[in-house]
């Protein structure tokens, strides 16, 4: 379940910055902005042997991506988890998609207890 939550956030000269976000518990995050508008942070509100540490990543969002014509080419992928039976299962193949809803040359290969082959 996504909570919705504000706060603040100020950016020097030499692009990095300071993030306050308005949650239980407190979030303050010290970022560097990257030249593509992306940043990286780690969170910096834990004191006296309490609190929380983390780092992580903030990627800006690019809404004209989610189109079916910006799935086009060539494309790899992986997914790892488990099946019916909680056996760990792998699936990994390529494809290649034309921009308008369909894929073509695709391969995969599927590995699961008992095979021998990734």
């Amino acid at each position: 379940m996504a909570l919705a939550f504000t706060g603040t956030y100020s950016i020097g000269a030499d692009n990095r910055g300071v993030m306050n976000l308005n949650i239980p518990g407190g979030g303050t995050l010290a970022f560097a902005m990257l030249s593509n508008g992306n940043a990286k942070f780690v969170e910096v509100d834990a004191s006296g042997n309490h609190g929380t540490v983390g780092s992580g990543t903030m990627e800006k969002v690019d809404a004209s991506a989610f189109s079916t014509a910006k799935i086009t080419g060539d494309y790899a992928f992986g997914l790892s988890g488990q099946d019916q039976s909680n056996n760990h299962t792998a699936i990994v193949g390529r494809f290649s998609a034309n921009g308008m809803g369909l894929l073509s040359n695709g391969a995969r290969t599927r590995t699961c207890p008992g095979d021998s082959a990734l």
